[in-house]
């Protein structure tokens, strides 16, 4: 109990705000494709420094293997290009609910063993480089697939 009474209130805010995301991703939903590449920018901002790191060659494979993912997922899912308003009509699913969940369930994790128990947090740091890259891939994925199907 005392983990999560410690952790500070802007953390509970983001997990509110992700909550929101994944809730109007669940529905049938038009939106902007430069809206599409707010959940990558963020993710990658929170990454920075991993690629001025030792795991920048781990990050990257994990990202063009999250692309991967992303394009897969995304071509069996593809929205509706409106091109007049440079929008996409996406049909309503529960993977960035889950995706963005697991995202903060493993940053919050990680921070918590950081401030705690550091030895711990090293020995496993590949983990978080390659889950967080993966979901990182994922998200930019599908705002580039868009992108190239609106050209």
């Amino acid at each position: 109990m005392a983990i999560i009474t410690g952790t500070p209130i802007w953390v509970w805010g983001i997990l509110a705000y992700i909550v929101y995301v994944g809730i109007q991703a669940i529905k049938e939903r038009i939106v902007s494709i430069s809206k599409l590449f707010i959940i990558p920018i963020i993710l990658i901002a929170l990454r920075y420094n991993v690629f001025l790191s030792d795991y920048a060659a781990l990050c990257g494979f994990s990202i063009c293997g999250g692309t991967g993912l992303g394009f897969w997922v995304t071509t069996k899912n593809s929205g509706i290009i409106l091109k007049e308003i440079s929008s996409v009509k996406l049909p309503g699913s529960y993977i960035t609910l889950v995706f963005l969940l697991s995202f903060f369930l493993l940053k919050y994790v990680f921070g918590y063993l950081s401030s705690a128990h550091n030895p711990i947090a090293v020995e496993y740091a590949s983990v978080d480089v390659i889950v967080s890259s993966v979901l990182t891939g994922y998200f930019l994925d599908r705002g580039l697939y868009y992108v190239s199907r609106l050209r």
